[in-house]
């Protein structure tokens, strides 16, 4: 019997080469006769899950469906009690939200237009368990990052977006709302998350910076593409352009002009970048403050050689949708030689991490105002909607209002909080001053 506990245990635990060795050295032994047990014998380990196949009404940890929902598929006629056994086990109270959300990812990967499962009163299909999903990740990934977390929400939202609801405009991710083109920009993104908030820090140029940037020791935000300090950040940001793309000639207008025209192909505004590249290109004044004679000519032409030497394709997709943004910006708004200059050395600001030093309160100024803008929209739409489903003799105005103006402000908010500091890794030291002004907006 020793040798055969000691041939059963070697083979579960995966050393089979040895119990066949162990087999041909005894082949010849005699038999051992095998004597009743005297004392209670304690049962040998059950073999992993994965040598298991999934059956209904036991209990498996989460481990064990996750791996159930991945490599060892179960059969077709168990596929039904496994999505139950999936549900109910994420509607365990003690179940984590960290493994809830893996639960419903594998809900919205696994179900079919067919399936549905009743959960929280209603009948849910798999658009539901993603939405859950992104909610729960999201959640999660405010608090701790996890690779395999934002991996995983990225997956799930693409399936969402792309094969659950192909046809759908807008989606309700985490109480914020965004348009499928927001939603589309957001999977092209290299990080989905932020894996670090960094606090600015106060020595150095990027210290410097940041307080020209809000105000301090100016007479004017208007003045601040003037300020020194800001002038010697594009400086150095067109070093490090020139450092990296290494070309000691200067392209030609016809590079230039045969780069951005393939890339504003599929652009709605095409006409207007293609404008505003000519705006640059034909724009041979200069800043008499820079401490380097540099024009818009040039900027635009060390800009398109930089971006060309990218090898990244994803770093070089996003950094010439921020050129094409820019071009864009310079023919709409007109601004002067130094305007330009700082709009076309900004393309890298946030993209290229090699450069991501640069103080940015105005940027964030003007990213704020754009989702206040968006918030408004959707809060206006939402209103409309509400006032039409209001008998008009019940209507109260003064009372609409108020309620509007706290809802707008409760979705601006989280509307920062979600893309500025969530996804965009900016402290709340940075947005504050802008969250309490357009606040006001909603009023």
């Amino acid at each position: 019997m020793p040798n055969q506990i000691v041939s059963r245990v070697l083979g579960y635990i995966g050393l089979q080469c040895l119990v066949d060795n162990h087999a041909r050295a005894n082949r010849h032994a005699p038999a051992v006769v095998q004597r009743p047990a005297t004392t209670p014998q304690h049962p040998l380990p059950i073999p992993p899950a994965r040598c298991q196949d999934y059956m209904p009404n036991q209990q498996y940890s989460v481990a064990e469906l996750n791996l159930f929902a991945t490599s060892n598929r179960p059969s077709a006629v168990n596929r039904p009690a496994f999505l139950s056994t999936l549900l109910n086990t994420m509607l365990q109270p003690d179940t984590s939200r960290a493994n809830k959300a893996t639960l419903c990812k594998h809900l919205a990967l696994l179900m079919t237009d067919q399936d549905s499962l009743v959960c929280h009163g209603a009948d849910r299909q798999g658009n539901y368990f993603a939405s859950y999903c992104v909610d729960l990740a999201l959640q999660e990934l405010e608090q701790q990052f996890s690779a395999a977390m934002e991996q995983d929400l990225r997956n799930v939202l693409a399936h969402w977006v792309n094969t659950l609801c192909p046809a759908q405009t807008s989606f309700n991710i985490n109480g914020v709302i965004y348009t499928r083109t927001e939603v589309l920009d957001m999977l092209r993104a290299p990080n989905f998350i932020s894996r670090q908030i960094h606090e600015p820090t106060d020595g150095g140029l990027a210290g410097r910076l940041e307080r020209r940037l809000q105000g301090q020791g100016i007479s004017s935000t208007r003045q601040t593409v003037h300020d020194p300090a800001v002038q010697d950040n594009g400086i150095r940001v067109l070093n490090i352009m020139r450092t990296k793309h290494g070309q000691v000639t200067e392209a030609s207008h016809a590079k230039v002009t045969s780069f951005i025209t393939k890339a504003a192909n599929n652009r709605v505004l095409r006409t207007t970048i293609l404008a505003g590249m000519t705006d640059c290109l034909n724009n041979t004044n200069r800043d008499n403050n820079w401490s380097i004679p540099l024009t818009p000519q040039q900027a635009i032409k060390d800009v398109v050689q930089y971006i060309e030497s990218i090898q990244d394709s994803s770093l070089r997709s996003n950094l010439t949708d921020a050129l094409l943004n820019r071009l864009q910006e310079i023919h709409l708004e007109g601004p002067c030689v130094s305007g330009v200059l700082q709009r076309l050395l900004d393309v890298p600001n946030g993209i290229d991490p090699d450069m991501n030093f640069a103080g940015r309160a105005q940027q964030i100024g003007e990213e704020m105002a754009t989702l206040a803008g968006k918030t408004n929209a959707q809060l206006n739409e939402l209103i409309q909607e509400g006032v039409q489903a209001i008998p008009e003799q019940e209507r109260n105005p003064d009372t609409a209002q108020t309620i509007a103006s706290q809802i707008g402000r409760n979705m601006f908010d989280a509307r920062v909080d979600q893309d500025m500091k969530l996804r965009g890794g900016i402290p709340e030291t940075e947005l504050a001053t802008h969250r309490e002004r357009l606040q006001a907006g909603f009023n």
